[in-house]
């Protein structure tokens, strides 16, 4: 008897199979087999709601930037400029194959295009709420800061803010705060490098309900060549931001001699930007003042 594909199945079949897929990057290998593929996991509601993993009791997120694992580092962009080059997600491979990983470009696929926060959840006032300055875009910045060299990596260094923000105050507002840190250039494998700064970058972002996962990631990576200037970073170089998954930073404030309350969603978002050897004369700086162990 002659079997018979999946694909002669009738489409509503084929999405009621699809759907069950939860995983992100099974997605985008099961959205390349065909068009009809591509069309039912982008398009069809049942699809899109896989995309999507809970940041806080209120808020879902993009699974490109959102895992149960939040200290594990699988989603990037390579940039140049202030251009976004190169989407890369990394992929497990066959166990019994070395490396395990590896990452692979994912630039065209159309799931970049959806919404960062889930169309499907109760999305909070901040998302969709009335702000001031150009109500056309999609994301404002509400504060923004960087760490001032020389002494960006001394116990009491010195933050240095902008004024030409036009959305309000983090403390008025819900937001999601992009913190960044500079490390080592093996700063892409599956563990921790050595060596990092720590926090040396933080943003608050105030977003619209529409924001795309990929207009979020070019607005990280427009807004930090500033910052890449003030420290000596060679911006003309390719480089890879590599992001950790967003996360619901969990702040309680104190309500009473003992108890604790939270106060509502506060999201982070923790990116590590690899230096490169010889361009960048404040990491260069930073790791001849640190103890290393062999």
């Amino acid at each position: 008897m002659p079997t018979q594909s999946i694909t002669a199945f009738p489409v509503e079949i084929q999405s009621a199979i699809l759907s069950q897929i939860s995983d992100f990057s099974d997605q985008i290998s099961a959205s390349q087999t065909c068009k009809l593929w591509q069309t039912i996991i982008s398009d069809y509601k049942s699809c899109q709601r896989q995309r999507y993993s809970p940041a806080s009791d209120e808020v879902e997120i993009h699974r490109a930037l959102r895992s149960n694992a939040p200290w594990f580092r699988w989603f990037s962009c390579t940039f140049q400029n202030g251009t976004v080059k190169e989407y890369r997600y990394k992929y497990s491979k066959d166990p019994r194959r070395s490396p395990l990983w590896e990452w692979r470009d994912i630039s065209n696929t159309k799931f970049l295009d959806d919404p960062l926060v889930s169309p499907f959840c109760r999305v909070p006032q901040f998302f969709n709420g009335d702000r001031e300055g150009d109500d056309d875009a999609n994301i404002q910045l509400a504060y923004r800061a960087y760490k001032q060299p020389p002494m960006m990596f001394s116990r009491h260094p010195r933050w240095e803010t902008f004024s030409e923000l036009s959305a309000p105050h983090p403390d008025e507002c819900q937001n999601i705060q992009i913190s960044m840190s500079l490390s080592e250039p093996t700063a892409n494998n599956l563990s921790d490098p050595a060596v990092s700064s720590g926090e040396i970058y933080q943003a608050y972002l105030f977003l619209s309900e529409k924001t795309t996962v990929k207009e979020f990631v070019e607005f990280i990576v427009q807004n930090i060549q500033m910052v890449m200037e003030a420290w000596e970073m060679d911006t003309g170089v390719e480089r890879e931001l590599i992001f950790s998954s967003i996360r619901d930073k969990n702040i309680y404030r104190r309500a009473g001699a003992a108890e604790y309350q939270n106060i509502g969603v506060d999201l982070v978002l923790e990116c590590r930007l690899p230096t490169v050897p010889g361009k960048d004369k404040i990491w260069e700086a930073f790791t001849a003042s640190v103890p290393r162990w062999t």
